[in-house]
């Protein structure tokens, strides 16, 4: 069996390519941006480690011959270029679309996707309902899919663990808002990683929904007590009757210098009891109980020298910056009743002129299109329609030349695809270097692409299926 781990360089990820080596008879891939180095002591003939770039549908359906099933740990919550323009969600969605299309290519048995758990009422937070997005992707492209739904994951080098454990060490006093009082089923990561290899190529557990976690369920309130005695602190927690999500995120960030995009789906996530609902744990999944997590979390962080003592590195690699100037820009649309992708592309490149008349003009040449500057004639953008890479749900446009994409442009590309049932429309502008001044950029260029896409989702918002007329582009 040859197994991808997508997001292998992560704390899940990394901990199950070393179980899985230890496991005969299966070869493991890890997929992930950076390099992964496993110990020299494992099986590493049948270990393999590939660059991939999610948002690249190319890349992925190279890396994924050969391969059986998939586990997939990707949660798109840190930047991926220099400015990322679009939710969360909505990247999401693109990555997990991406994927799921290069699955079906390459043929796979299985995906293996770790999300959250589900509160039983109340309204689902942003990230909760991104994961539930990103599993109806992966049903619809391999029906075979297993879901694996966790809380908090505690373990020496995991987030959720780290936050906590600097909030105790640093704070003598913590003023708790509400959401530390949700009661969770938090799991330990050991137990997490034998979840997911005891369902991966099983039949038996095709196309189903577990919930995994700690057979008690902690507040958080409870955990961080808990831990502060582990490590001899005592500090005092006050609790107060608000949420205040953005000022939790604030000062949760300040405190244990986590990106705030890692903080905030903690706290999001704990709006409302999140529990393990007992007819769907997975069977025979072995569980250790909070106290005996936090002994043996503990004892590891005790042998590992100073330098490897470092939970998660916490660095400026998350807020984006020495990455090369490239954008990302993902925007989710309404897909009108009876559309096409191909409609939604050549209706845009109609659209865009009209919208903008006073400033630009298209001229249409073949396969290429040239956005230009009105009355001058200027060439701004150029941009070539592929369709070698095209399908009758996905429409993917190169940027080749214009005043305002730079030189360096070698790998951008606009892309228009149908998902979710042809419910949405993804709007893409992958790996795009401008060419104006990185900070002129920021507030010019960028404002107004943000702007154009907007107006542009609120006018197929407004277009009825009588109005879609073939178009030819």
């Amino acid at each position: 069996m040859k197994v991808a781990i997508v997001g292998a360089t992560g704390f899940v990820g990394r901990r199950l390519c070393t179980h899985l080596l230890q496991q005969s008879g299966v070869r493991v891939l890890a997929l992930s941006r950076n390099p992964l180095r496993l110990d020299s002591h494992l099986p590493l003939e049948r270990f393999e480690w590939k660059s991939i770039d999610l948002h690249n549908l190319l890349s992925i359906e190279r890396v994924l011959v050969g391969v059986d099933v998939a586990v997939y740990l990707v949660h798109s919550m840190l930047p991926s270029a220099r400015m990322n323009q679009g939710a969360f969600q909505d990247f999401d969605l693109s990555l997990a679309d991406n994927f799921g299309r290069a699955a079906k290519a390459a043929g796979l048995k299985q995906i293996v996707y770790l999300g959250g758990l589900i509160p039983e009422c109340g309204e689902l937070s942003l990230h909760l309902r991104s994961r539930l997005e990103v599993e109806e992707v992966f049903r619809q492209y391999i029906p075979q899919s297993t879901f694996i739904r966790a809380g908090l994951i505690l373990g020496e080098a995991g987030s959720s663990f780290t936050i906590m454990l600097r909030l105790v060490q640093r704070l003598p006093l913590m003023v708790c808002p509400t959401w530390t009082t949700r009661r969770s089923h938090p799991v330990f990561i050991d137990d997490m990683v034998l979840a997911l290899a005891s369902v991966l190529n099983q039949p038996e557990h095709y196309g189903k929904v577990y919930d995994v976690g700690m057979q008690d369920s902690l507040s958080y309130l409870e955990m961080m007590a808990r831990t502060a005695r582990a490590i001899g602190r005592s500090p005092r927690f006050y609790t107060l009757p608000i949420f205040t999500p953005t000022l939790s995120r604030l000062w949760v960030s300040l405190v244990t210098g986590a990106p705030k995009s890692l903080v905030y789906p903690l706290i999001e996530s704990l709006r409302d009891d999140m529990l393990v609902r007992d007819d769907h744990r997975l069977p025979q999944a072995p569980c250790h109980d909070f106290d005996q997590t936090l002994a043996i979390v503990m004892d590891r962080l005790d042998k590992e020298t100073p330098s490897q003592n470092q939970p998660y590195a916490f660095n400026r690699r998350f807020f984006g910056f020495g990455k090369q100037k490239t954008v990302r820009s993902i925007q989710r649309l309404p897909m009108p009743a009876g559309a096409t992708i191909r409609w939604i592309a050549d209706t845009y490149m109609r659209w865009l002129p009209e919208f903008l008349p006073w400033l630009i003009q298209a001229k249409i040449t073949g396969h290429r299109v040239d956005m230009q500057l009105r009355w001058l004639g200027l060439s701004l953008l150029q941009l070539e329609f592929s369709p070698k890479r095209s399908t009758s749900d996905r429409c993917l446009f190169y940027i080749v030349g214009g005043l305002l994409s730079s030189r360096r442009n070698v790998r951008g590309r606009l892309e228009m695809r149908a998902t979710l049932g042809n419910r949405w429309v993804i709007a893409a502008v992958h790996d795009f270097v401008p060419a104006l001044p990185w900070l002129i950029y920021r507030f010019t260029q960028a404002k107004v692409h943000a702007l154009v896409m907007h107006r542009f989702g609120r006018y197929l918002a407004q277009t009825s299926q009588a109005s879609i007329l073939p178009l030819k582009l």
